[in-house]
Order: structure tokens, then sequence, then C-alpha cells
């Protein structure tokens, strides 16, 4: 990892439609447990806490469900929990969060992650982040979109075109694609220059913040 301080930012507002009765801002998606003990939103504080120091964990998320933030991580501290007070789209909650971590430290970097996703095994995703995150691969005014091999043609994710098939933990991207229908997710499968897009990124805080001016 940088010197620089390591922020993590977890993205837990929004709403769908696609795992009902888990959809809604009662019973968001979040609190599913895939491992049978812990939630999805508890996953991702361990994720980001196995980067970040407690107090460089912020949670961003809506009035409707800080609550139940609160109660499913309160070790949050209160200054970290963001409450949008109505709901935005992604960038905006992205650049809230980097505004306020900005504010606090203007040469931190942050990982951006989502509390609704599951990694396995997270020594994986950890291993990435750090990847991303070594100064002798960081470049200035980069930013960095985790990606993760297909399986299947999955058309449930948006996909990330890769330069080539080098090993490398760190490639450069050629271009973010929308969710495909199954006949295009199975070309990009087989290919081999497709990856997942899992929704998880890591930059330097003024990178992004420069990015979206």
């Amino acid at each position: 990892m940088s010197d620089a301080a390591f922020y993590s930012v977890i993205m837990a507002g929004g709403a769908s439609s696609r795992f009902w009765p888990f959809d809604g801002d009662a019973n968001p998606k979040f609190l599913l447990k895939p491992d049978g003990e812990k939630s999805l939103l508890r996953h991702a504080y361990e994720r980001a806490a196995a980067l970040s120091e407690r107090e460089n964990i912020l949670v961003v998320t809506g009035l409707k469900q800080a609550e139940i933030i609160r109660n499913e991580l309160p070790e949050v501290e209160r200054a970290n929990l963001l409450i949008e007070p109505s709901r935005r789209d992604t960038l905006a909650a992205a650049g809230w969060a980097m505004a306020e971590i900005s504010r606090r430290d203007e040469n931190a970097m942050a990982l951006l992650t989502p509390a609704d996703s599951f990694f396995e095994p997270q020594q994986e995703f950890a291993k990435a982040i750090q990847a991303a995150s070594k100064e002798n691969s960081f470049e200035a005014g980069r930013l960095y979109a985790i990606g993760v091999k297909p399986t299947r043609a999955e058309t449930g994710f948006g996909y990330i075109e890769i330069e080539s098939h080098n090993p490398a933990l760190v490639q450069a991207a050629l271009r973010f694609v929308e969710k495909p229908d199954a006949e295009r997710a199975a070309e990009y499968v087989q290919s081999g220059r497709f990856l997942w897009n899992v929704g998880s990124f890591v930059w330097r805080v003024e990178d992004f913040l420069a990015e979206v001016k």
C-alpha cells in the first residue's frame, strides 16, 4: 500500500426490485446473508476494515436506511455515516464522500465498494486493491476499477474490456460496457478479454474530484 491514508467508502443506498422481498428501503438487499451468517453489509465492512483504519471507513446511505445501518454496523462513527437527504445517483453519492475525505486529507486514497456485493475469497479482493495501490504502479490521474474474471455469460453485470490476456493484476481498461444480453455476454466470456465490473474502484481522491469537476 502507498504511504497515503487509505479510506474505504461503502455505498449502501439505492433500491432495486430483483430480490423481492429484499428490495425496499425497510428490507434492503444488503441485509441478505449469502453464507447464512453475515449480511452482505457486514461482509462489505470487513472488506473495508482489512484495508482501512476504523476511523477511515465511511458509509453513504439514505434517510430511510440510516437506522438499519446504525443497527447493523454500530462501530461506524457517527461522522462517517453520510446520509443523503434525497436519493441521488451513484456519482453524486461518491462525489459527496470523496469531498468529505478530501476535507480531512487531500492526499488520501480511497476505495469505493457496494454494500450488496459478495466476494469469495475476500483475500483476493484485498490483493487486487493492494496491487492498484502500490506506489510504483499507481499513476497520477488514473482511476482503477476492480474486475473479476467471468465464470459464465452473466447478464446481470457490466463488463470491462482489457488490453490483452496479460496475467498482470493491473491492466489498462479499453472500455466499460453496460449489462449485455445473453448472446453478447457469451461473446465477451469466450473472447477472454472481458472482466465483470463489480462496482468497486480505487483512486487518489484528488484525481477523482478532478475528473468530476
